[in-house]
């Protein structure tokens, strides 16, 4: 029986002389009962309310031990039978897992323990930046991960035409994703949750979301040409089917180069040529001025920009970017980018010398793509919108 003393009597016995030695006695009391419940209440960022139920007043035993632990905190509290069962814990970490038991004991003897692992709440993504092209988005994010956890989201779009569905997506440890195919003329939400903790202990965070509109289909692109042996010169226009105000006034455009389309780089925020410039292949950089926009006058219609007319070999303290000299015989790729008060960013396709570039790969553009289709969302009644 559960929460009772035992005493167990071993000695040796002769059968040939029948003698027996001096009787060794062993105490040894069985460990109690336990029928409680261990739950959460309020959970925040930095927060748990933990609660637990009486144990059944039937089954013997004295106290209740409850301990929670975390990499840098381990607590136990020893609590009499009428004592308060709700407790919180402050000054903890977003997301991380936590590890509570309950325990009853009986003159000492611990019962089974209830087990319970909760998370707190993660904190949300601190920026959720768009980058829009011909077709498809890239979302860019970026989290302050406290707890060093793994990280999952769930990003997934609507839209306000009702023909067309939405799509949501499961992602682990990366950064940053692309839509395909998506429509013109349709203005797409994006929201993305960070998801922390595992089965039963899996915690959300607070949802970020940003609206975009894709205009009409574009009808110009950029035009590259030789300049010399170590320049390029590229033409674009102010499209405003590509470059659409509706995203927000535009600040500013990058002309962005490339050597290699594959190496990571082509991100929201832009690597220098001072980053670039020593590695065998280039990845994307900008090489206009962070305040690069041809056409604050309203009247340009076109622009013209000599890639790699700069001396780079001194930088400025007030401009990170710099456009410097191209390797001779090489093959590059560019395309312009404008960036809107709003941090929508809106891009053309990649050109060469020999016409546009088919961007590859389709789909996520992440570092370690781990990806699970999750739903896809069903129809919905959205207001008509006007482009």
């Amino acid at each position: 029986m559960a929460a009772k003393l035992y005493t167990l009597t071993v000695r040796n016995v002769s059968r040939e002389l029948e003698i027996a030695s001096p009787a060794k006695g062993l105490r040894q009391i069985t460990p109690p009962i336990i029928t409680s419940t261990v739950y959460p209440g309020q959970i925040s960022n930095n927060a748990i309310n933990i609660n637990f139920g009486e144990s059944d007043p039937e089954h013997s035993f004295d106290t209740y031990e409850l301990t929670f632990s975390g990499s840098a905190k381990n607590i136990t509290k020893k609590l009499k039978k009428d004592d308060e069962k709700s407790f919180t814990f402050n000054k903890l970490i977003p997301g991380k897992t936590y590890h509570f038991e309950l325990f009853t004991l009986y003159r000492g003897i611990r019962s089974r323990p209830v087990i319970a692992d909760i998370t707190t709440y993660p904190l949300k993504v601190t920026k959720l930046y768009p980058v829009l092209g011909p077709g498809y988005a890239t979302l860019f994010w970026d989290i302050e991960n406290v707890a060093d956890n793994d990280c999952r989201y769930r990003l997934g779009f609507t839209t306000d035409n009702s023909m067309f569905k939405g799509q949501s997506v499961e992602l682990k440890n990366i950064d940053h994703y692309r839509f395909n195919n998506l429509e013109y003329e349709t203005y797409y939400t994006f929201t993305i949750t960070v998801i922390m903790g595992s089965g039963e202990a899996e915690a959300e965070s607070e949802s970020e979301s940003v609206t975009v509109a894709f205009a009409q289909e574009p009808t110009s692109s950029p035009s590259l040409q030789r300049y010399g042996s170590r320049e390029l010169s590229i033409t674009f226009e102010n499209d405003q089917r590509i470059f659409t105000e509706l995203n927000g006034e535009i600040k500013n455009f990058a002309v962005i180069v490339a050597e290699d389309l594959k190496k990571p780089g082509d991100a929201f925020d832009l690597k220098s040529y001072y980053e670039i410039k020593n590695e065998d292949k280039w990845p994307a950089y900008r090489a206009s001025s962070s305040n690069y926009n041809p056409f604050n006058n309203g009247k340009t219609k076109s622009a013209t920009f000599i890639i790699g007319e700069e001396d780079c070999d001194r930088r400025r303290l007030d401009e990170p970017y710099c456009n410097g000299a191209l390797r001779s015989h090489t093959d590059y790729y560019v395309k312009i980018r404008a960036y809107s008060v709003a941090n929508i960013a809106m891009e053309t396709e990649w050109a060469s010398v020999n016409g546009l570039v088919d961007e590859a790969p389709k789909g996520s553009l992440a570092k370690c793509a781990s990806m699970t289709i999750l739903s896809i969302i069903g129809e919905m009644s959205l207001n008509d919108t006007t482009f």
